[in-house]
């Protein structure tokens, strides 16, 4: 049986209560925003990475037309008034004429070596 004094220190033990107070029930709000939390990092650690690293893309993803803008380049090309050609990833001063040109990651843009015959 127990005595007053006994009641008294276990009714101020949380942990030996019928109803423990809010604080130490779990709130599922919060478990939730939690995983909410964890699941926006490794979307966005996902996205990251495959955007600084397109050559890694899974096939499936490389054909929607996000994945064939991440693995192409826009080249932009024009002739300055001296008649020199200039090759750039941005478009040139406003008024200037100039090509625009996408290349794939994968295709080889350089033209193939000449090999001198010796006769």
């Amino acid at each position: 049986m127990r005595t007053g004094k006994t009641r008294a220190i276990v009714a101020r033990v949380p942990c030996f209560r019928k109803n423990p107070p809010m604080h130490i029930k779990s709130n599922p709000w919060k478990a939730r925003i939690a995983w909410a939390i964890l699941a926006l990092i490794a979307v966005g650690w996902l996205v990251t990475h495959y955007y600084l690293h397109p050559d890694e893309l899974p096939e499936w993803a490389a054909r929607t037309p996000v994945g064939r803008e991440l693995r192409t380049t826009t080249v932009y090309k024009w002739q300055d008034a001296k008649g020199g050609w200039h090759i750039t990833n941005k478009p040139p001063a406003a008024g200037t004429k100039y090509q625009v040109d996408h290349y794939s990651h994968d295709t080889n843009v350089l033209p193939p070596l000449v090999q001198e015959r010796e006769d």
